[in-house]
C-alpha cells in the first residue's frame, strides 16, 4: 500500500514539462524455429517468458504469440492502474477483469486498426466514482496513452454486469457513444 501511494505521489501533480523519464528493457533471443525467449529485470528480480507462434503459422506453440502478449500487456497495464487507484481511493471494488480485443489488418505493412477494452468491475462502489476511476486509470496508463495516439481505442465499462459507459476515440478526438 505504501509503495502504491509513493509511486502515485511521484507522478500526480507534475506538469508534462517536468521530466520524469525512465527506461524499460527486455532482451529477446531466438531459441528454435519461431520460439523466442524474453528476459527482463524488475525491481532487482529476473524474469523470463517464452513467445511463439502456433503450429498453423510455423511455430512450435510453446508460448503465446507476440500479439497476445501485446494485447495482454495493454490490458494488464490498464487494469494495474485501476487496481492502484482503487486502493488509493479506498473504493468498494471486489473484482476487476479486463478483456482486450484488437482488430488487425494482416496485409504486408498492416497493423492494429483498433483496440477495445471491456472493463468489468463488481462491488458496492457508486457508478459515478467508478466512472471517475476509469478516466483516471486511462490517464495514468503509459500503454493506453501510447496506443490512443496511434489508433482508435474504445472502452466499455461495466459495474456489476451493467454497462456504465462506452467511450470511443483517440487522443485528438474522444467521443462518448
Amino acid at each position: 500500500m505504501q509503495a502504491v501511494r509513493r509511486d502515485n505521489d511521484l507522478r500526480v501533480g507534475r506538469a508534462p514539462s517536468d521530466k520524469m523519464r525512465a527506461a524499460v528493457r527486455t532482451d529477446v533471443s531466438l531459441l528454435e524455429q519461431l520460439t523466442l525467449e524474453a528476459r527482463c529485470r524488475e525491481g532487482g528480480k529476473k524474469y523470463r517468458f517464452l513467445v511463439d507462434e502456433p503450429a498453423s503459422r510455423g511455430g512450435l506453440a510453446r508460448g503465446p504469440a507476440p500479439l497476445s502478449y501485446f494485447l495482454g500487456a495493454a490490458g494488464a497495464c490498464l487494469l494495474t492502474q485501476y487496481a492502484k487507484l482503487a486502493i488509493l481511493h479506498s473504493l468498494g471494488i471486489d473484482t476487476m477483469k479486463i478483456l482486450v480485443l484488437g482488430h488487425i489488418d494482416r496485409h504486408l505493412g498492416g497493423g492494429f486498426t483498433d483496440i477495445t477494452y471491456q472493463v468489468r468491475l463488481t462491488g458496492s462502489e457508486s457508478p459515478e466514482r467508478v466512472k471517475r476511476l476509469a478516466d483516471e486509470a486511462e490517464r495514468c496508463c503509459f500503454v493506453h496513452n501510447t496506443l490512443k495516439r496511434a489508433l482508435r481505442t474504445s472502452t466499455r465499462l461495466y459495474l456489476n454486469g451493467a454497462l456504465l459507459d462506452r467511450s470511443v476515440g483517440t487522443d485528438r478526438h474522444r467521443l462518448r457513444a
